[in-house]
């Protein structure tokens, strides 16, 4: 890579060039008036600011950086500088190119939602459907670790089903707030799947469904609002892994005031995506797949595993087969990088191409009604950098997707169900009425 040689020299220097004007680039960006939420652009640009620089920031401010394992990078080994301003780069390039096709073409945004037909019940049942699931799934996962949970799903089948029980709840929540006009109502949906998602322990969900909420009542907030959710994103960052952690292992919360709770910013999501980054990076030279991983293995993996003898993986189950074989035996993962895949596939080019492809994706979705695919491509933009492409194809775009309509279907069905309880409930009342009245003259004159 072009840089290299100056990289290789001062690293840190290189580090702090790069990231504290980026930083305020983004900061001035962000409390400039207002900042609009409805747009996926935004979305990215939020979301790649933080992956991009969250490990920067974190090493220039001298925090620790937790989440390199067994045989993976230890991000805060000075050896692994250089790799960490190749990737910083390599974010830059994927977001300078994502800009450039988001611009491309003329925008036309359509602020119409789809309702798929379905009826809107109160908010309480709403509620309700939601505690519901809760109180099931703590009544079956309430005293199993996280890594168990992983475990259990992944080599018993009734524990698979009932863990479906979170996408099935969030999807419900997605398509209810889909259908809700009443921006208000919907904040008490985006605080009860807060809870549930640190119940579960998948701060993914409670992410995705305040994000959704942003985008869905294209939410502009002022300064202050900014300001206000910024301090909670980065509180929530510095606590939230360990606190969910011990949480899940004691049944307690941990006092906050302990200094092992207060990380850096990367440990909520980041530090894993750059682990990988460092790890592909420090191989050498890219191995020029050619979209290998983009086009075959995602078609591979949607063949359902159970009827072959050698399922495929995802690129994320081969590293960490390979790298963190204890926790790839005992039922766990890690997580990937989308610059990192994209480096393997196209070497420089690769990320510049990934930002091509989903600023033309953005912008497709935010001239559309907002439906399905917008509620999928939020969720898939939020896990984007720390995913493979095979993996969010395979959860998401499919998987997700599934899970979306199944949940339309039984909606639908519960509100035909309901129709004609009413009907017969109608004609019940009626029946009842007309008999306690008795006949009427005409009904006695014609028997007559």
């Amino acid at each position: 890579m072009f840089l290299t040689p100056w990289v290789e020299n001062r690293p840190d220097l290189w580090l702090a060039m790069l990231t504290v004007p980026a930083a305020v680039a983004v900061a001035t960006w962000m409390l400039n008036g207002r900042f609009h939420v409805g747009s996926m652009r935004n979305v990215f640009l939020a979301i790649a600011a933080y992956f991009a620089l969250c490990v920067p920031i974190d090493l220039l401010l001298g925090l620790e950086l937790r989440g390199s394992r067994e045989f993976l990078a230890d991000l805060n080994d000075d050896m692994f500088r250089v790799e960490i301003v190749r990737g910083l780069v390599l974010y830059f390039e994927c977001i300078l190119c994502f800009l450039i096709a988001y611009s491309v073409g003329p925008h036309d945004p359509k602020p119409r939602h789809r309702t798929y037909g379905l009826s809107l019940p109160p908010l309480w049942v709403a509620l309700g459907v939601n505690a519901a699931c809760m109180l099931l799934y703590l009544a079956v996962f309430g005293n199993v670790s996280r890594i168990d949970r992983f475990f259990l799903a992944r080599n018993a089948t009734f524990y698979k089903l009932l863990s479906l029980i979170v996408p099935a709840t969030y999807a419900f929540n997605f398509l209810y707030v889909l259908r809700l006009p009443d921006q208000r109502s919907a904040r008490w949906l985006v605080v009860v799947s807060l809870v549930f998602s640190f119940i579960s322990g998948g701060r993914m969900w409670g992410a995705a469904m305040l994000l959704f909420y942003l985008v869905r009542y294209r939410v502009t907030m002022r300064r202050w609002q900014v300001v206000t959710l910024g301090t909670v994103f980065i509180a929530a960052s510095l606590v939230w892994k360990e606190v969910t952690g011990y949480f899940w292992e004691t049944g307690k919360l941990p006092s906050l005031w302990n200094p092992d709770m207060l990380i850096g910013l990367s440990r909520f999501e980041g530090i894993q995506s750059w682990v990988m980054t460092v790890e592909i990076l420090s191989e050498g030279t890219s191995p020029w797949w050619g979209g290998w991983s983009y086009t075959v293995l995602p078609l591979r993996l949607l063949w359902p595993r159970f009827l072959l003898e050698f399922p495929p993986q995802t690129l994320s189950e081969q590293y960490a087969e390979f790298l963190r074989p204890t926790l790839f035996e005992a039922g766990g993962g890690i997580g990937f990088s989308a610059i990192g895949e994209a480096w393997l596939n196209f070497g420089f080019l690769g990320p510049g191409l990934l930002g091509l492809a989903w600023g033309a994706a953005a912008r497709w979705i935010d001239r559309r009604p907002h439906g399905v695919a917008m509620i999928v491509f939020v969720i898939m933009t939020l896990r984007l950098f720390r995913s493979d492409f095979g993996s969010l194809c395979k959860s998401w775009a499919f998987m997700f997707t599934l899970t979306l309509f199944l949940v339309i279907a039984l909606w639908k069905l519960a509100d035909s169900a309901a129709a004609i309880l009413r009907g017969q409930f109608r004609d019940h009342r009626r029946q009842v009425r007309s008999a306690r009245s008795g006949p009427t003259p005409a009904a006695m004159l014609s028997q007559s």
